[in-house]
């Protein structure tokens, strides 16, 4: 006799998502975690060279015009201001 059919990782997700965090036991913490883990997308078995999403993106992780975090320019707060110039 062969078991039941297994429980998609996305529905068993949010079964486990579904019960409360002082309520659920250590197994399924854990059962939670690994399939957390499992199903982000940074994890998700590639087909035919692509991943899930179609591909594409950026796998050194920047943005499209470098490895720059912002485009936004912060000021440097650790510098001492400038001198004033004499004219």
């Amino acid at each position: 006799m062969e078991p039941p059919n297994p429980v998609p990782p996305q529905v068993r997700l949010k079964e486990l998502l579904a019960v409360r965090d002082r309520d659920r036991t250590e197994e399924e913490w854990d059962e939670l975690i690994e399939l957390e883990i499992s199903l982000a997308p940074e994890n998700r078995v590639k087909r035919g060279g692509r991943n899930e999403h179609g591909g594409g993106g950026n796998p050194g992780g920047g943005n499209r015009r470098g490895n720059k975090k912002s485009g936004r320019k912060r000021p440097n707060r650790d510098r001492a201001p400038r001198p004033e110039r004499a004219s």
